[in-house]
C-alpha cells in the first residue's frame, strides 16, 4: 500500500494540471482569434507543433493526475474535486462572457460599418448624378434638338434603306484616314462645319472629368463627336440600347471599366435627347467620364489603422481601393468574401482574409437592378415631363 499524498504534494499536482489547461486554453486564443475551434487551427498549419505539444502536456497531465488521486486522502480528494469543478465554471463563463463582448462589439462595429458604407454610396451615386446632369443639362438646349430633328428627316426610304445606308457609312469610317470628309464632318471643332460638335467641345472645356462626348442620330448614326470613334454606328452597343429604352428613353451608367484610348478607368453614361413637342426621342448624347473621381471618394475614407474602403464591379473584381499604396487591402480580401458581398447583397460580412486574420467588412450595393432604378429616377422624371 502506497503512502498517502500530503496535502502540498496535492496542491503541486493541482497547479501543474491547471498550470497545462491554461497553456492549453491560451494557444487555442492565440490561434484562433477565440473564436475558431484549436481544430481548426491545427488544419490551417499555424504553430502545428505547439499546439500539439500542448495537447500532449494536458494528456500527460491527465494521466498523471488520475493516477495519483487514488493515493490522495479524503481532504484531497474533495480539493482536487472543487478546484476542478471550479475551474470548469470559471473557464466556461469566461468564454460565455467573452464571446457575448464579441458579438456585441461586432455589432456595433458593422452597425458602423454599414452607415459609413452608406454614406459612400450616397456619395457616388451623387457624383453619377451630377454627371448624367450635366449631360442632360447640354441636350436640353434647342439648337442640339432643332440640328438632329433635321439630321432625322434628311434621311428618305423605308427603315430597312435607312439602316443599309448607315451599314455602308460604317464601313466606309471604318477605313477613312483621319483627314477624310466623312470623319472631318463628324469631328470638326470648326462651328461653320459642324455646329454640333463645336458646342460639344466648348463643353469639354467647361467640364474636364468629360474626357469624351459625342452625339448619335435616332438610328444609332453618329452626328458629332469630340475625337475620332472606333464606329460610326451605335445603335448596336449596349449603352445606346439601353438608353434609347424602346424609344422610351433611360439615364445609362455603365460600371467603371478600362478606357485604353484614355488610359484610365471611366465610366460610360448615355442620355437621350428628347422632343418636347413630339414626345419622341431625337438622338442619344454618350459620355465617357473620368471614374478617378469615384476613387478620391474612396480615398476619403478612414477608420482606424486598418480601415480601407474598396469598389467592386459586378464580377467580384476591385477596380478601387483606397489602400492600393499600401498593398494591404486586395490581398486582405478573399475570394470567398467577395462572392458573399456579392450574392447574398449583405450590409456586413465577417469572414477571414487571405492571411486568414479575422475581419469585418461593411458594404453597400451600387446599380443593383432596383438601385439604378432609383438612382436615375429624378433624371428620368425630368426626361418624361
Amino acid at each position: 500500500m502506497r503512502p498517502k499524498r500530503s496535502i502540498f504534494r496535492i496542491m503541486l499536482d493541482v497547479v501543474v494540471y491547471l498550470g497545462a489547461l491554461l497553456m492549453l486554453f491560451g494557444i487555442n486564443s492565440f490561434l484562433a482569434g477565440n473564436t475558431v475551434p484549436l481544430y481548426r487551427a491545427i488544419a490551417a498549419g499555424r504553430e502545428t507543433a505547439v499546439a500539439i505539444g500542448l495537447i500532449v502536456l494536458y494528456v500527460a497531465a491527465s494521466a498523471y493526475i488520475w493516477r495519483q488521486y487514488q493515493d490522495y486522502q479524503l481532504s484531497g480528494k474533495l480539493v482536487v474535486a472543487f478546484v476542478g469543478v471550479s475551474f470548469v465554471i470559471v473557464m466556461g463563463i469566461s468564454q460565455v462572457v467573452t464571446r457575448v463582448v464579441r458579438s456585441s462589439l461586432t455589432e456595433d462595429i458593422g452597425a458602423a460599418l454599414t452607415i459609413e458604407t452608406g454614406g459612400l454610396r450616397n456619395e457616388v451615386d451623387l457624383f453619377f448624378h451630377e454627371k448624367a446632369g450635366q449631360i442632360q443639362t447640354l441636350v436640353l438646349i434647342d439648337s442640339f434638338k432643332e440640328q438632329l430633328a433635321e439630321r432625322n428627316a434628311s434621311y428618305s426610304g423605308s427603315a430597312a434603306d435607312i439602316q443599309a445606308e448607315i451599314e455602308q457609312l460604317d464601313e466606309q469610317w471604318l477605313v477613312a484616314s483621319d483627314d477624310d470628309p466623312l470623319i472631318t464632318q463628324v469631328t470638326s471643332a470648326n462651328a461653320d462645319i459642324n455646329p454640333l460638335a463645336f458646342q460639344l467641345y466648348d463643353y469639354l472645356e467647361a467640364f474636364p472629368q468629360q474626357t469624351e462626348l459625342f452625339i448619335t442620330d435616332r438610328y444609332g448614326a453618329t452626328v458629332a463627336a469630340t475625337g475620332r470613334l472606333s464606329d460610326y454606328y451605335q445603335a448596336d452597343e449596349e449603352w445606346w440600347q439601353a438608353a434609347w429604352n424602346d424609344g422610351q428613353g433611360a439615364i445609362y451608367i455603365s460600371e467603371p471599366q478600362y478606357d485604353a484610348s484614355a488610359d484610365i478607368m471611366a465610366i460610360l453614361i448615355a442620355v437621350p435627347i428628347v422632343s418636347e413637342e413630339e414626345n419622341e426621342i431625337l438622338g442619344i448624347a454618350r459620355s465617357t467620364v473620368d471614374a478617378r473621381g469615384i476613387f478620391a471618394i474612396l480615398d476619403r475614407f478612414q477608420r482606424g489603422e486598418t480601415g480601407y474602403a474598396f469598389l467592386l464591379n459586378g464580377a467580384g473584381e476591385i477596380i478601387g481601393d483606397s489602400a492600393a499604396e499600401n498593398e494591404t487591402s486586395d490581398a486582405a480580401l478573399s475570394e470567398a468574401i467577395r462572392q458573399q458581398v456579392l450574392e447574398q447583397n449583405v450590409n456586413t460580412v465577417i469572414g477571414l482574409d487571405e492571411a486568414g486574420e479575422e475581419t469585418i467588412f461593411g458594404s453597400a450595393p451600387l446599380h443593383s437592378e432596383a438601385d439604378a432604378e432609383e438612382a436615375s429616377s429624378e433624371l428620368n422624371e425630368q426626361l418624361a415631363e
